[in-house]
């Protein structure tokens, strides 16, 4: 073989094997794409830095389940009531819940501890609570730091236990679709406060009702 052929052969292999990189290449991009893109719509929401927005030491991506943010923890969130917060109070035409709603204050240092790396914090009453981080996606802003148990139907104020973030679903990043989100939990409180004032449902139901999954709660 003459060398200028040798030469045109080399070159030949070379330019087939950059090719062919080239399309596994572009063929693996585009599966990742497709497979996240498949994985976000249907099951999972993407978690993203927050450190600009929260001061907070923010992990890698990850994938949280969108249930996750449907429904609280039933471990660090199981709800918790109020005792003093009887029928008779709740009903009453003098009862308002800014009596008994915590200083935002305490409220967006709480919000910032559940969805980052968790601590302690010292509620308005002198007690002190441990709280478990959660890593959420987003930042606070797309979150509602909501009464599982609301304050309406007895709730306790302050407790962890009884306070989870909750996504918007009409606001900021609207992780949720309507129907699963906190406007749509807003009306279904909304709705026990008015059974159980008329009687019809009793406060403790409602409260274990809304406290073991909001969504179902009649």
């Amino acid at each position: 073989m003459s060398r200028s052929a040798s030469l045109w052969s080399r070159q030949t292999s070379v330019l087939g094997i950059l090719l062919g990189l080239g399309l596994a290449t572009g063929g693996g991009a585009l599966a990742i794409v497709d497979s996240h893109h498949r994985t976000r719509t249907t099951t999972t929401t993407t978690a993203t830095s927050t450190t600009e927005t929260t001061g907070l030491t923010s992990t890698s991506t990850r994938q949280v389940p969108l249930l996750a943010l449907v429904k609280p923890d039933s471990v660090l969130h199981p709800g918790a009531i109020d005792p003093t917060l009887t029928t008779a109070r709740l009903c009453s035409r003098t009862f308002s819940t800014k009596t008994v709603r915590p200083p935002t204050s305490y409220t967006n240092k709480l919000k910032k501890l559940e969805i980052g790396n968790g601590g302690t914090i010292t509620a308005p009453n002198g007690t002190t609570y441990q709280v478990t981080g959660e890593h959420l996606p987003g930042t606070p802003s797309d979150y509602e730091l909501d009464h599982l148990i609301s304050l309406e139907l007895g709730g306790n104020p302050t407790d962890p236990k009884n306070l989870w973030l909750e996504a918007w679903e009409r606001r900021d990043a609207q992780f949720l679709p309507a129907g699963e989100g906190a406007e749509s939990k807003d009306v279904i409180e909304n709705r026990l406060h008015r059974e159980v004032c008329a009687g019809t449902v009793p406060l403790n139901q409602a409260q274990q009702e809304i406290a073991t999954d909001w969504t179902t709660a009649t």
